[in-house]
């Protein structure tokens, strides 16, 4: 009879289980499938409460992947109890730091007017440059292309580090004292902009996007453990903390905190914070993800956000689980109760069966071996996905918030540099094989990697796995139909996927190229290549040969690759040129629509800045380079001070940006705005935009001279690769034939030559005394007659000059200033 009743009763659970739509939860677990609810901070008040009812009823159906907390103190309880060590999710910012690009996917640079519409240092609208730099914004007016004018300038209380301009809204973003600022600007009156909207937030910008008139602003922040009381990141307007209590028009904060359902081996948060950009206060939304190290993040040009997780099994955690299933049975008792409490903890595991193994006769140790092997091998086929593999959760914006939308795997980890890309709607990966996928396959270590296409719900609908090459795959560069893969070698080929066909992504070849940095597009179809970076170049010196490294700019083709071929090149300069766009791929402006090419550089002489500027280059319908002329912002190398951003120094000189205006370009450093005429070069105006003390002695529109035409070489084949053909093992021969090497064709910097002066003093002839080393560089000394006229004005000054008084050597502007 008890049995029944209890039959019954259990019954009769089940039932109420069933009807009430399978929607139960223990009574210590709140139901958490992901349904908005407010984390307090606080206090709500109506208008929150209203606001979270209408949200309550959506809900995150993705395998409950991704959870919501349902109050701050039970994010707590979830961190008190998971410790974890703390992360500032440096990984995941995608937009602020240029300073190390190293061959970034910039399909999208068709035209330089691209950094014009995304976040940046320079803005154009209408007829007004917006320019950001250090600690200020100016205005510069180009009503008149003759006479532009600065007509505004405002300071700011932060580093800068981008701008973005929407209608009429400029949105200013910097740093301080390790807190993010942002700044939104009223700019409907270019000439006096008014400030609408601050904001002080702690933790590190990591970018932001507009829809729908919604601004999503990017952060991530350290959690911080001291903060018992409150793990979440403070906001603050106008210098005052906001929270969640919402009255009339006031600021305040409504915040939501998310964790996805798996292991954390760190802590951070990734802020996305909204707010409507036509309203001054009220409502500000902030969704809070909780992360770890194991993240990336990939935003679409679909403004899409893509959260990416890597997860994988190490060669000594699987060692010790095989060990673990062969040989507990034939521990010693004691032994098997350590296995026991161990669980899969590899630090206790490991010596166990070291110890175990060590008991063993010669024979039966290398029996144990060849049964760990082929456990081993067994165990990473069962595994698959399991064993590594990349989690994709994908986001929309939607009325101000994330929308979680899809989640989609793939096998495979992280390559070091760019891996991901959206084209057409759908999602291509490049994953790489970690160190136990070999131990499948006999032979020669190889590296292996994988090629996926997915859709918009993140299904795969193409593949190409296992591709094997010498050394891993480091980044991919994306452009319209093909990939271009590059190894951890610079030596390695480049290898080239085609994506034309969805389902089966193909191998087209490889290609041997060294040297390069960037790469941009010169057509449309990503079979020309404009490829940019330092090349190494064998000069004579003397009696012996030296190998440099030189600044190099190619035109390639790779329409077939077959015959793939260098149309054209230039060597710029020697061994002490540089270029900015080493550092910052934008800056380098490949202007697809007029074939036009802006490269920054600064060419030295003897050790002493000569030249920093811009040369400016055409390509042809045949792809041959033409150097056209230069434009130089240095004076021929007297303004040289320095100027820090994010983290690298460079030249105020520096030209940061290039673009195309009806049929003038404009050149932008920290010290000038510069207008040329398009077609020859020639100067139509130039504005100070940094007054320096050089400003006295040197006029803007200095003369300079022009470079001699170079005739580039000929069009030349420079290897041939064989078509992998085979499917089943997709190999390519990591070594394939060196290209053949075309002659080097040099631009030698120029430098200013002073003027021959007739003096009838004889002794004023400018030719140096003698030659020595002054702070081990070459320099030229003068007698005190010739440095007195260089004082005077007789003799036109010398920067660099050096004279005899006395017995001293003085540089020679302290010779001027103690004779004066």
């Amino acid at each position: 009879m008890v049995k029944k009743i209890i039959k019954i009763g259990t019954l009769f659970i089940f039932i109420t289980f069933i009807v009430s739509g399978c929607s139960f939860s223990f009574p210590w677990e709140k139901d958490r499938r992901g349904e908005f609810i407010e984390i307090e901070e606080g206090g709500n008040d109506l208008e929150i409460e209203e606001e979270n009812k209408k949200e309550e009823s959506q809900e995150i159906n993705v395998e409950r992947e991704l959870r919501q907390f349902t109050s701050l103190k039970a994010a707590q309880d979830y961190i008190k109890t998971h410790p974890a060590l703390a992360s500032n999710l440096e990984q995941l910012s995608f937009t602020a730091n240029y300073a190390a690009t190293s061959q970034l996917a910039v399909k999208d640079l068709l035209n330089s007017s691209v950094f014009t519409s995304r976040p940046d240092w320079v803005q154009v609208v209408n007829e007004y440059i917006y320019i950001l730099k250090e600690e200020k914004i100016q205005v510069v007016s180009i009503t008149s292309l003759t006479s532009p004018t600065i007509v505004n300038e405002r300071d700011l209380p932060f580093q800068a580090q981008e701008m973005k301009i929407f209608e009429d809204n400029l949105i200013v973003t910097g740093i301080k004292n390790n807190r993010t600022f942002l700044y939104v600007f009223d700019i409907s009156n270019p000439l006096n902009m008014e400030l609408r909207r601050e904001i002080e937030l702690s933790g590190n910008y990591a970018g932001m996007y507009i829809s729908a008139k919604q601004l999503y602003f990017l952060t991530t922040n350290k959690l911080d453990y001291r903060q018992v009381d409150n793990l979440l990141p403070d906001v603050y307007v106008k210098g005052k903390r906001i929270d969640s209590h919402c009255v009339l028009n006031d600021d305040c904060l409504r915040s939501q905190v998310y964790y996805f359902n798996h292991p954390y081996n760190s802590y951070g948060f990734l802020s996305v914070m909204t707010f409507d950009l036509e309203q001054t206060s009220g409502l500000i939304k902030r969704q809070l993800y909780l992360l770890d190290d194991s993240y990336r993040l990939y935003l679409s040009k679909n403004n899409d956000i893509y959260l990416t997780k890597e997860h994988y099994l190490t060669k000594e955690y699987l060692e010790a689980m095989v060990q673990k299933e062969l040989f507990t049975d034939s521990l010693e008792p004691g032994d098997k109760i350590k296995v026991t409490q161990a669980d899969a903890d590899v630090e206790k595991l490991t010596p166990i069966f070291k110890n175990y193994l060590d008991t063993l006769g010669i024979a039966e140790k290398e029996e144990a071996q060849i049964k760990i092997e082929a456990a081993l091998k067994t165990k990473i086929k069962d595994l698959d996905y399991e064993l590594e593999g990349v989690s994709l959760y994908k986001f929309v914006a939607v009325e101000g918030k994330l929308r979680y939308e899809a989640k989609g795997e793939v096998a495979g980890r992280f390559l070091d540099g760019n891996f991901i890309d959206e084209e057409a709607g759908y999602l291509r990966l490049i994953t790489k094989r970690g160190e136990l996928w070999p131990l499948l396959f006999s032979g020669d270590p190889k590296e292996y990697s994988n090629a996926y296409v997915l859709d918009k719900d993140l299904k795969i609908v193409g593949s190409l796995e296992n591709i094997v090459t010498g050394n891993s795959l480091a980044q991919a560069h994306f452009l319209n139909n093909r990939s271009y893969l590059f190894t951890t070698e610079e030596t390695d080929p480049i290898y080239v996927i085609d994506w034309q066909n969805k389902e089966k992504p193909a191998i087209l070849g490889a290609l041997q190229i060294n040297g390069y940095t960037n790469f941009y597009p010169a057509d449309l179809e990503g079979e020309r290549l404009l490829a940019f970076g330092k090349t190494k170049k064998e000069a004579t010196v003397t009696a012996s040969t030296l190998t440099q490294e030189v600044l190099k700019l190619s035109l390639f083709d790779f329409s077939d690759l077959k015959k793939p071929s260098e149309l054209s090149s230039y060597i710029i300069g020697d061994e002490l040129s540089d270029s900015f766009a080493l550092q910052d791929y934008k800056s380098l402006a490949n202007i697809f629509v007029n074939k036009i090419i802006i490269v920054p550089a600064s060419f030295q002489d003897q050790g002493v800045l000569s030249f920093s500027g811009v040369l400016v280059f055409s390509a042809d319908a045949n792809g041959i380079l033409n150097l056209l002329y230069r434009i130089d912002h240095s004076a021929n190398g007297r303004i040289a001070n320095d100027s820090v951003v994010n983290n690298f120094t460079y030249l105020n000189n520096t030209v940061r940006r290039s673009f195309i205006k009806q049929n003038y370009l404009f050149t932008i450093s920290n010290k000038y705005l510069k207008i040329n005429n398009l077609n020859d070069g020639s100067e139509i105006a130039s504005v100070i935009l940094l007054p320096s003390p050089e400003d006295d002695l040197i006029n803007s529109n200095f003369p300079t001279e022009e470079y001699d035409q170079i005739t580039p070489p000929a069009t030349e084949e420079f290897f041939e690769e064989e078509i992998i053909t085979n499917p089943e093992e997709y190999e390519i021969n990591p070594e394939p034939p060196l290209p053949s090497q075309s002659a080097d064709f040099e631009i030698e910097p120029i430098v200013g030559a002073n003027e021959e002066l007739e003096l009838n003093d004889e002794m004023l002839e400018t030719a140096p005394e003698s030659e020595t080393i002054i702070d081990e560089q070459q320099a030229l000394i003068y007698d005190e007659v010739k440095c007195k006229a260089m004082c005077t004005g007789l003799l036109e000054l010398e920067f660099d000059a050096y004279c005899v008084s006395g017995e001293d050597t003085l540089n020679i502007y302290d010779f001027c200033n103690l004779e004066s």
